[in-house]
């Protein structure tokens, strides 16, 4: 969940842990839900382009 109680939140991820989970190549897998536009997108990102 973003820190400012925004709706959009991450869903289940590849490894069955709900929100995101590093990879052994640094990178984070999963899918990123938009309930307000009720779809998912799977996402395979650079942990650098994560801010927290």
């Amino acid at each position: 969940l973003l820190s400012d109680g925004s709706a959009m939140s991450w869903g289940w991820n590849n490894d069955g842990a709900l929100g995101l989970n590093s990879s052994d190549k640094d990178d984070v897998s999963g899918v990123f839900c938009d309930p307000t536009l009720v779809t998912c997108l799977p996402l395979d990102v650079d942990c650098i382009h994560i801010s927290a």
